[in-house]
């Protein structure tokens, strides 16, 4: 029971955050939810014929309504951010209205995880070996204050931030996965030099058990990639974000698994076209924190093209958005690779974006996705989110 648990709060976060699929294909839990039934979106209709009506709670998903209830054990009480002067960067960075770009802190957000990234069927099925991988170690900056804002699924006590930290540019941590996944929601605050000298890049250091690597703070702002680690199946996955309108322009980090359809499942719509799967997962802030979910599903319309809806509810189900843009495929023809597209507000306004890549997970029937979204009066995130 303890490890069923534990591996309910990893799934917590498939960014972080994966929604699990029936034998059919379609996400767990409710065929149908409110108003809406999922198991019938239609790419011959407007965002599949999906309706502006609520929902319920986390779209009556037992996985997603997991996600709620575990989020207080992703809380962290890092006593760097309470920090008087880190407070006041965090907000001069957030408010980039009211401070000009010569005064402004940068503000960098920055969402890992390590270990399986698979997801739910292998994570929840015991019959599944995984070796226990160590990943204890740390991560630091060369200039600036680094904050941890979440954890992602740790297993406490045995999982663990390590306090006091070292400094404010480290944070040492204890991690263990086998076959699920642990991470971080980490943000990078570094006020803007004023005397005018020629520096070094600031860089971000990962020491993390079998993954070690550097990056410029300057390039994490558009990082969304996925490593392999090992040949045992552990990958590491990064995705960043450099805010300006953080405070008045919301926007944020997605994550989400998705699963084809069986081959011998009817598939084809009687209006023209082909649903070749679905997907469900979780919409968060940059801190980490659970914003909402999405649910829809990808395919080809009576055209041929590729057509990706859905649906945007906040955390009690409120109705948020209506999701319809594109995906490309991989080697097979139903592998989501990549995906891009907007939500639009009960009166069909344009809201936002939201975009990034799908991976294919090999020996399963589907992947996961990782990916960002933007209001859209920011331009600037706008455009890296595109």
């Amino acid at each position: 029971m303890k490890r069923i648990l534990t591996i309910a709060a990893a799934l917590g976060l498939l960014l972080f955050l994966t929604a699990g699929c029936s034998q059919d294909g379609t996400p767990a839990g409710s065929e149908t939810s409110a108003t809406d039934d999922y198991s019938t979106i239609d790419l011959s209709q407007d965002f599949g014929g999906l309706t502006v009506t609520d929902e319920n709670t986390a779209f009556d998903d037992p996985e997603m309504k997991a996600m709620l209830a575990m989020e207080a054990q992703d809380e962290v009480a890092d006593p760097v951010a309470v920090m008087p002067d880190v407070v006041a960067m965090d907000r001069m960075g957030r408010e980039a209205s009211s401070v000009p770009d010569s005064l402004r802190p940068q503000l960098t957000f920055l969402s890992l995880r390590w270990g399986h990234l698979a997801g739910l069927r292998d994570a929840l099925d015991d019959s599944v070996a995984c070796d226990v991988t160590d990943w204890t170690g740390s991560l630091s900056v060369d200039r600036g204050v680094l904050v941890v804002r979440r954890k992602i699924a740790f297993e406490s006590p045995r999982d663990h931030l390590v306090f006091p930290r070292i400094d404010r540019r480290t944070v040492a941590l204890v991690s263990h996965t086998g076959c699920g996944f642990d991470g971080l929601v980490i943000q990078v605050l570094e006020r803007p030099d004023t005397t005018g000298a020629v520096l070094e890049p600031n860089r971000l250091h990962i020491n993390l058990g079998p993954y070690t690597a550097d990056f410029d703070i300057a390039d994490l702002a558009t990082i969304e990639e996925v490593v392999a680690v090992d040949a045992f199946g552990n990958s590491m996955e990064l995705t960043g974000f450099n805010p300006r309108e953080a405070r008045a322009c919301p926007k944020g980090f997605l994550s989400a698994r998705y699963r084809h359809l069986p081959a011998d499942r009817p598939d084809s719509l009687a209006g023209g076209g082909t649903i070749l799967g679905h997907y469900a997962g979780a919409w968060r802030t940059l801190d980490g924190r659970l914003d909402g979910f999405m649910r829809g599903a990808y395919g080809l319309d009576a055209d041929g093209q590729h057509v990706f809806v859905g649906k945007y509810i906040g955390r009690n189900g409120h109705f948020r958005g209506r999701i319809r843009g594109t995906w490309a495929e991989g080697a097979a023809a139903d592998d989501l690779v990549s995906f891009e597209g907007q939500w639009f507000g009960a009166a069909g306004a344009a809201e936002g974006v939201l975009a990034g890549d799908g991976h294919p997970v090999e020996g399963s029937a589907g992947g996961f996705l990782v990916g960002r979204w933007a209001t859209l009066c920011d331009p600037d995130a706008v455009d890296t989110v595109r």
